[in-house]
């Protein structure tokens, strides 16, 4: 089966629903560096990676994830400002959400 955008989120998503949030992450990251694929990862696929290390609690992870996507203007949505703010409130770090809120407000979301 030859990766699309489709399938490459369908493994991610498999592999966070699994609780293998770091498993996703690694194969985001192989991804983005084969050049043929790189544009497969969006919004989407990030988001789902996002939303893994949320429910294992790994705010470290989030925004570190979040600096990625905005350092290669990947596009943040509600879906996954929500999904960063939730895993503020759930791991004590309310002091980052702040930040967040002035990005999802510089950037209209």
């Amino acid at each position: 089966v030859k990766p699309t955008a489709i399938t490459i989120g369908c493994v991610v998503e498999a592999l966070v629903i699994n609780r293998r949030g770091e498993e996703a992450w690694q194969l985001v990251q192989e991804q983005l560096r084969c050049e043929n694929r790189k544009s497969m990862i969006n919004t989407v696929v990030y988001s789902t990676v996002l939303k893994g290390f949320a429910v294992s609690r790994r705010i470290d992870k989030v925004l570190s994830v979040y600096k990625e996507m905005r350092a290669n203007s990947i596009a943040c949505n509600t879906i996954t400002y929500n999904t960063m703010l939730d895993a503020c409130a759930k791991c004590d770090a309310m002091e980052k959400a702040a930040q967040l809120l002035e990005d999802m407000k510089e950037l209209n979301v």
